[in-house]
């Protein structure tokens, strides 16, 4: 598998992009591919800044698109949780997020006369139910990963072989994943999440691939790949610093989730 498939995709339809840039595996190969096949000069990485965007995430983004050399924007996006759906969590929430978000990055491309937004979704994508893609079907976004055939594990083969800062990427969703369907989220909730991620790394001392943190009320659910559960075991052992910490955000109950994990 090659990048090469994709940076002709690019080549041969635009002269110039701007990538949906969420620092996670796919939009930072699809950056990665459109700054090979139109310089840098062409391609604007552009980045959403809302209540439920980790600013762990937005950091990413930052570091990347900056070692890559692109210009990168950083849209603020403040009043996504005034939608009750969103803000509620329920089953159109994704949708309409998704919707509220490119709406804006196209009008910013548009603004920057950029002939197109381009997005990271990969071919796996579509086997499963997401929203989300309904609305990048109705404001044209395109897929070059997923229109060149490839799916998660090549992206994330991808990435490991071009190395940095491509390495710098991780799985990236937003906070409101972290919460149960059709529980009302609250901008505490986001930040108490949030803090929760941010501890755990600082425990252990780097950012593994997959680190989410589910809240289900007083237990919190911590997902995370095999290869890093051993040492995160280590880490939370009974009167831990970690562990105490976690405690005080009002977490009674701490659970491991590794591999095989399914969201809610």
């Amino acid at each position: 598998m090659s990048i090469d498939i994709v940076v002709e995709y690019i080549r041969s339809r635009y002269r110039s992009v701007a990538i949906a840039f969420s620092g996670g595996f796919d939009s930072t190969l699809l950056l990665y591919a459109a700054v090979k096949a139109l310089g840098r000069e062409r391609v604007v990485a552009i980045t959403v800044d809302a209540p439920h965007i980790s600013r762990r995430d937005v950091e990413r983004c930052r570091a990347i698109a900056r070692e890559l050399g692109v210009q990168h924007i950083v849209l603020e996006l403040p009043h996504i949780l005034e939608l009750e759906d969103v803000r509620k969590n329920t089953a159109n929430r994704c949708y309409l997020c998704k919707k509220a978000m490119y709406r804006a990055i196209a009008a910013k491309a548009r603004e920057l006369g950029l002939e197109a937004v381009l997005d990271g979704t990969n071919a796996d994508d579509f086997s499963s139910d997401r929203p989300g893609l309904r609305a990048l079907k109705e404001l044209n976004i395109d897929t070059p990963l997923a229109r060149c055939g490839i799916g998660r594990k090549d992206v994330e083969k991808l990435v490991l072989c071009y190395g940095y800062p491509l390495s710098m990427a991780r799985r990236t969703t937003c906070l409101l994943t972290r919460f149960p369907p059709n529980r009302e989220v609250r901008l505490d909730d986001l930040k108490r999440v949030e803090r929760a991620e941010s501890i755990l790394i600082e425990c252990l001392g780097y950012e593994p691939k997959v680190l989410r943190v589910r809240d289900h009320g007083d237990l919190a659910r911590i997902e995370v790949d095999r290869e890093d559960m051993v040492k995160l075991l280590e880490i939370l052992v009974p009167r831990s610093r970690c562990l105490e910490e976690l405690k005080k955000l009002g977490y009674r109950y701490i659970t491991l989730d590794c591999e095989g994990y399914h969201g809610w």
